[in-house]
């Protein structure tokens, strides 16, 4: 009886030792499984993404870079309901399709999808140097047009105070506006925070901010003007420029000491430097300037020192009013992406 109890229970034992083997080889295959499932539904998820970005991920493959999607207003961007709509984007109301409502290049952002316009507004950035023109003197702010979708806000306490004073404004300061800027002065300023509704608050409390006189004003879209290191620019035919980041250019004769100009605006308001009556050949040299600039944006060339300096040097070819003409346009923007600076 002891021989077979001893038996039965090495018996027992090895069963159980099976079983818990058993146990653990499902415990694995089960792990497995669910491995290999979510490998698959990875590789599904990819394959949707690529078919709903109309192929993408076989174009990268092909060309080696990512494609651009250019869409106009009504057309249909995906039909994957998988897709969050973003801006610029709504969606059909009998299908789950995205549908663009604006004329734009396609982003997409994890599963959300968005259509950034060709052409908008100015939509600034911290830091960003600005040329704008003052709309109206309200109590202690002037409002200045920046090419934004909202005016921009210039508060009294965002300038220099005559012989560079700091204190707090006062009333008085608040009666003596106008002697620093008034209706349709250009000024150049750096943008210095975003209010809640959205509307940006600008400054001058710098040297080389400021009032701009004596010059040549030039529009542009903002998204053609080059993000530089430095925005205002001397170039070797004589002309000043300022690259205004919201599309706004401002172009004059070198001054011999920029510094020296501001600094007299500032300390001696009563006495800046008003108007002055420029040159004939300055006023030409101006002109040149402005119709190369307004040749590059014809093109849709990106506007930056060394473009504007390159289709000058060619413009040097052609009378100021034929910089005007279509074919001299083109002439212009091809020799400037030929030249290879843009």
């Amino acid at each position: 009886r002891k021989e077979r109890g001893g038996e039965e229970r090495k018996g027992g034992e090895k069963r159980r030792g099976e079983e818990r083997r058993g146990e653990e080889r499902g415990e694995e295959r089960s792990r497995e499984e669910e491995r290999r499932g979510a490998e698959k539904g990875e590789e599904r998820m990819l394959e949707d993404d690529g078919a709903g970005h109309g192929g993408a991920a076989e174009e990268v493959a092909a060309s080696g870079r990512p494609s651009v999607q250019v869409v106009v207003p009504g057309e249909p961007i995906t039909l994957d309901p998988g897709f969050l709509r973003g801006h610029g984007t709504y969606q059909s109301s009998d299908s789950s399709a995205l549908i663009s409502s604006v004329c734009g290049v396609v982003q997409h952002v994890n599963k959300l999808v968005t259509v950034k316009p060709l052409q908008s507004r100015y939509v600034g950035d911290i830091g960003d140097v600005v040329v704008g023109r003052i709309t109206e003197v309200a109590s202690k702010r002037w409002k200045v047009d920046v090419n934004g979708r909202q005016d921009a806000v210039l508060m009294l306490s965002s300038i220099n105070l005559p012989g560079g004073v700091l204190r707090r404004r006062t009333a008085e300061d608040a009666l003596q506006m106008r002697q620093y800027f008034v209706e349709n002065d250009l000024i150049s300023a750096e943008v210095q925070q975003f209010f809640q509704d959205g509307s940006m608050s600008i400054h001058t409390r710098s040297l080389k901010y400021g009032k701009l006189e004596n010059g040549q004003f030039v529009g542009v879209p903002a998204g053609l003007v080059k993000r530089c290191k430095s925005h205002f620019c001397t170039f070797s035919f004589g002309v000043s420029a300022v690259l205004g980041t919201n599309g706004y250019v401002f172009l004059s004769t070198t001054p011999p000491d920029l510094d020296q100009v501001n600094e007299k605006l500032y300390q001696e308001p009563e006495k800046a430097k008003g108007y002055e009556r420029v040159g004939a050949d300055a006023r030409r040299v101006i002109a040149r300037a402005r119709n190369v600039i307004l040749a590059l944006a014809w093109g849709r060339v990106v506007l930056g020192p060394e473009s504007i300096e390159a289709a000058y040097e060619y413009a040097k070819g052609y009378g100021v009013a034929e910089l005007l003409h279509a074919p001299v346009k083109r002439a212009v923007v091809d020799h400037v992406r030929e030249s290879g600076v843009v």
